[in-house]
């Protein structure tokens, strides 16, 4: 093994090159530059076999990485993904993915990259693992790129097409929460796929908010918890993009995430609060009639009703915010006078 110098040297080293492999200087690589590269790779797995048994070469390897990410954050504006200890014990595949991800890959590169791809040798499956994990990502980033452009060549997708998607969507999610390592890069590069898309298509719903509901309502047994939790907190911050699931969503899925989920609950209720709101009574139809676009009576009193046949913590929050809303406008027992008293009776009746 190097020195503790060299060590420290060699390992900021490959950090500079795994940066340099996800940015569009990699367009100027040739097949040279690519073995090189995947020499250095196996080198560090070696390295990373003995600092897992000694103490002090992983607290080089450590504060060399340190070293890197503290010099790499002042000369790149946008965020590039870290170089870690852990990446280390499987560094050829990590580079193997970084290359296969990047637009800007030569095509001549590309070639050789395939060359390191046979799986009939131990190090070749491994590369077909990492590889499957790359088509895996970009198959999910086209999911999220037509949520994004529904209308492109007449798009039209079924019920089964949007499961899968859900599907692939939600393996993506929690793929890249440990490709990326942190909760906040998923987001934000959920933001940069879509938002600016979303914000200017308005024919988006007709393929996004279904994705959206498909995705939530699969059981957590096939992926765990992280997916949902991540997927449900970039619409929370979203918070335009969860308004919409709310308005589009058709009332029974919308009631199935609303029971489940605490955090869609409260955007949901108060989605529906904000219907009531804008309603007026109509003293000739004897009817609540909306002022402009909106859920219209018969809707309303549908997708509360949902909500109040739900399970109990449901049904009892449902009621405390109806009472609640009953009391502010005025608490009155009467029909046609408060929204919210009519709504109460008519519930009371189904």
């Amino acid at each position: 093994m190097a020195t503790a110098e060299t060590l420290f040297e060699d390992v900021v080293h490959m950090a500079r090159v795994f940066v340099i492999v996800q940015s569009p200087h990699l367009s100027s690589w040739e097949p040279p530059h690519v073995r090189s590269a995947f020499r250095w790779a196996a080198f560090f797995e070696q390295v990373h076999r003995q600092a897992d048994s000694n103490p002090r070469v992983r607290r080089i390897v450590e504060d060399a990485l340190g070293t890197a990410h503290s010099e790499i954050r002042r000369i790149f504006l946008r965020g590039y993904r870290q170089l870690t200890f852990g990446d280390l014990e499987h560094c050829q595949g990590v580079l193997l993915t970084q290359l296969l991800c990047n637009p800007s890959l030569p095509h001549a590169v590309s070639s050789e990259l395939f060359s390191l791809i046979n799986p009939w040798d131990a190090p070749g499956k491994q590369n077909v693992d990492y590889l499957a994990d790359v088509m895996r990502q970009q198959a999910a980033a086209s999911v999220l790129s037509v949520a994004a452009h529904p209308h492109i060549n007449g798009l039209s997708l079924g019920t089964n097409d949007i499961e899968t998607a859900g599907k692939m969507l939600m393996r993506w999610l929690r793929d890249s929460l440990g490709y990326l390592g942190t909760v906040d890069k998923v987001l934000d590069l959920m933001d940069s796929l879509l938002l600016s898309s979303l914000a200017e298509d308005a024919n988006q719903s007709a393929y996004f908010c279904p994705l959206m509901a498909s995705s939530l309502l699969i059981s957590e047994d096939e992926f765990g918890s992280a997916p949902f939790k991540l997927l449900l907190e970039w619409l929370t911050r979203n918070n335009c993009l969860m308004r919409r699931l709310c308005e589009k969503l058709h009332l029974t899925p919308a009631g199935f995430l609303a029971q489940r989920y605490p955090s869609f609950r409260a955007a949901y209720v108060g989605f529906l609060t904000d219907q009531g709101r804008s309603m007026q009574y109509d003293v000739v139809l004897r009817e609540w009639i909306h002022t402009s676009d909106g859920l219209d009576w018969n809707n309303l009193l549908a997708r509360f009703r949902i909500l109040l046949e739900g399970p109990e913590e449901v049904k009892k929050e449902t009621e405390s915010a109806l009472f609640s809303l009953k009391a502010a406008d005025g608490d009155f027992d009467v029909w046609g006078i408060s929204v919210w008293t009519d709504l109460l009776i008519a519930l009371k009746k189904m």
